[in-house]
Formats: C-alpha cells, sequence, structure tokens
C-alpha cells in the first residue's frame, strides 16, 4: 500500500504526536508498505529549539517519504515551535502523482483539510486518529468560552467524515461520542519504542544517581514543559515529601514554555535547591534519567497515552498520576496510584506511599509493567495495515455501490 500521512505536527517539533507517527512508519515500512508524509516545514527557530541542525532531514528509513508543506509560524503556550500549514484545497493535484491507496490524517487543522479534500477529490479512503483531548487543549487558549464549543464542534464534524478513526485510549473516544461521534471507531494504542529502556540493578540504580546528581528518593517527570501539563501541581507537592525524605530530589526531563515559571515557582516554594532541570534528553540518555528515579508523577488532565509514562513503566518505576484523561487505563494498582486531579496534597501523600512501597510494586507486581508490550512498534504497525486494508476494502465497495 501507498499510505499518506498527514500531520500539523513533525519533526523537529517536540511533540507527542510527531513521535507517534515517525515511530510507526518504519515498522510500516518494513511490512513492505510505501509511507508519504504531508507536513509542515520549519524554520531555524524550530530546529534550534530542538537542538537540530537546520534544515537536516530527519531520516525513517527506506520507502519513506516526507514532503514538506508551506507553514508559518504559530506558537501557543503548549508549543513554541507551532507552525501552521495554510490549506489551498489546490494541493490534492500535485499530490495525485503519489498515488496514495489510504490517507491517514492525525491533526484536522492545516494538513487535516488538505486530506480531506484530497480524500474527496481523489477517491481515497481517509482514516484519522484523534490524539488530543480537544477541550483540555482549548482551555489554555486565549478566548476559550467562545472556542470551546465551536472547537468541540468542529472535531465531531470532521471525524465524522473518516472511514474509520482510532484514539490512543479509550476515555478520548467516549468523550467524542457524547458530543456527537458516530464514526466507526477503536482504540488503537500509539506505538512506544522501549528499546533500552528496563530495569538496572539497585547498585546501577545509585550509579545513575549521581549522574543526574539525584538525592534519594527521586521523583521524575518530563515531556513537553507546557500549561495542559498542570506540573505546579508536582512542585505544590514537593515541600511535603521534603519534609519526610529532606534529600529527596525532582528531576525533570524535557524543556518548554513553563520552564522559566516552574523555576519561579521552585524558588518560591523554597525547592530550588533539590529541584534539577536536565532539558531534552536523547533517546538512550533517557533511559537513564528514569533508571535515576523511583517514582514518576504526572499531573496532566490532558493526555491520551503519554510516551514518557509508559517508558517509565518499562523500566519498572512506579508512577503517580491524577484520575484524567487515559491516565487510569495505564496506572493501575499494581503498577502506581491515581489521586484527583488537581491536589497536592493527596498528590504529596500518594508519593510518599510509592516511595515507601516501591521495592514492594517492583517485584511483587511484575505484571503490571508489560502494559507497554502492546505498544510495540511493530504490534501496532500490524494493527494499521489491517484498518488501511479494511477501509480500503470497504470504500471500493461502497463507491462501487454508487
Amino acid at each position: 500500500m501507498r499510505i499518506g500521512i498527514f500531520s500539523d505536527v513533525f519533526y523537529p517539533e517536540l511533540s507527542g504526536i510527531s513521535d507517534s507517527i515517525t515511530m510507526v512508519a518504519p515498522a510500516l515500512a518494513a511490512l513492505g508498505h510505501e509511507i508519504h508524509f504531508f507536513v509542515p516545514r520549519y524554520g531555524r527557530k524550530e530546529f534550534a529549539i530542538a537542538n537540530a541542525a537546520f534544515g537536516k532531514e530527519i531520516d525513517l528509513g527506506p520507502n519513506i517519504f516526507i514532503h514538506r508543506l508551506f507553514s508559518i509560524p504559530s506558537p501557543t503556550p503548549a508549543s513554541p515551535q507551532a507552525r501552521v500549514v495554510i490549506p489551498t484545497g489546490l494541493r490534492w493535484i500535485w499530490m495525485k502523482r503519489y498515488r496514495l491507496d489510504v490517507i491517514h490524517v492525525n491533526i484536522f487543522f492545516g494538513t487535516g483539510i488538505e486530506a480531506l479534500i484530497a480524500s474527496r477529490a481523489l477517491a481515497i479512503p481517509l482514516v484519522g486518529t484523534n490524539h488530543t483531548m480537544i477541550d483540555e487543549f482549548v482551555r489554555n487558549l486565549p478566548l476559550q468560552k467562545i472556542l470551546t464549543p465551536i472547537m468541540l464542534g468542529y472535531d465531531t464534524w470532521y471525524y465524522n467524515r473518516c472511514q474509520f478513526v482510532s484514539g490512543p485510549s479509550q476515555s478520548i473516544l467516549a468523550a467524542m461520542v457524547t458530543r456527537g461521534f458516530t464514526a466507526q471507531h477503536e482504540a488503537i494504542s500509539n506505538p512506544v519504542d522501549v528499546s533500552g529502556f528496563a530495569p538496572v540493578s539497585s547498585e546501577r540504580k545509585k550509579e545513575l544517581k549521581g549522574v543526574f546528581h539525584f538525592g534519594s528518593p527521586a521523583i521524575i517527570l518530563g515531556g513537553r514543559l507546557a500549561p495542559e501539563k498542570k506540573i505546579d501541581v508536582i512542585f505544590r507537592a514537593f515541600p511535603a515529601v521534603l519534609k519526610k525524605f529532606p534529600r529527596a530530589t525532582l528531576g525533570i526531563a524535557g524543556d518548554g514554555s513553563m520552564r522559566q515559571p516552574l523555576e519561579k515557582l521552585a524558588v518560591e516554594l523554597h525547592i530550588a535547591d533539590s529541584v534539577h532541570f536536565s532539558g531534552s534528553l536523547n533517546h538512550h540518555t533517557l533511559a537513564h534519567f528514569y533508571n535515576a528515579g523511583d517514582v514518576f508523577a504526572i499531573t496532566s488532565t490532558s493526555e491520551t497515552q503519554s510516551l514518557m509514562l509508559m517508558q517509565a513503566l518499562a523500566c519498572h518505576v512506579p508512577a503517580v498520576g491524577v484520575n484524567a484523561g487515559a491516565l487510569p487505563e495505564y496506572i493501575l494498582p499494581d503498577n502506581g496510584m491515581i489521586v484527583a486531579a488537581g491536589d497536592s496534597e493527596a498528590l504529596a501523600d500518594a508519593l510518599i506511599v510509592v516511595i515507601k512501597h516501591a521495592h514492594e510494586w517492583v517485584t511483587l507486581h511484575p505484571r503490571a509493567f508489560q502494559v507497554v508490550q502492546s505498544c510495540n512498534p511493530g504490534y501496532i504497525a500490524k494493527k494499521w495495515e489491517s484498518v488501511y486494508a479494511d477501509a480500503i476494502h470497504h470504500y471500493k465497495i461502497i463507491h462501487t455501490r454508487t
């Protein structure tokens, strides 16, 4: 099959969506398919934020082709790298040369509109993935009271025009159904690359704590430092943890618009000496970062899966998260604890409990950490291969009848 993957988010933008689609593409190519990405063209500033060489294209391997579309900067509190592709409605004429069999859209904005038009003009089935809890995302934008009903309505309208729609968790699809979404759908996990992410010995953990200058215990978190991640809740919970464990450390991997506000908050809470920002880490170093930690914390109310959570669990690091989005689907009683969203006191209590019993979680419940195995890129690629084939088959039947 020739598969067209459309997204407004791609390399070098730091995003779970970008990670997901660049991870599944090589696995699909390995199955013999040809992949064509239609994604924004980024500027020098966006490459610099990611510490990437400007203009150097990401190499995803054979049979994968990347087509960059003209875009303009559209930075948001969530992503200072964001770009927006201005849809022309005419790009399908140029895309015709690639003879795509199926189109997979990952965001319904600029490239999403181009995907919808191309699907209709070229008579190609359209499948979609909704990666985002739209209401949570809009909540952090200006004019949210006006934008929320508009965006939720558009979200429903758009995905109802797909032959098939996935979400990385049941929660996001259930929320869509309550708003009038009726298209065929199924939860399909985003692929998670856990190669190199595995538990280490207690001796090695001590060594890694030294590498990252962590005390003990170490609470770790990471990803894009954006408003919707609600990381300030973890910072407000940390003083209570320090009272119980004076040598505790809060380690943060990743970067984003909230870094400076969080650094300021650490000073205000008098915890700055125990907080370590490690910045963006490569795949290899990130695995070491997780293994230097004793518990992973996540307080985002907009997660539809969380790559960082999956990688932490792969290292057998228990997690404490909030009762929001998809987190309760992955943080189970055997691998961590769930608390009410926004409750820093409850979060502190849970972190203390998990720290005290972290060893028990790892030794008594080893199967709890196998949740990440269902996210293997090869497994997810075969799942999508089946979805694409079904979409093409049913599309041909419908259009033959008409």
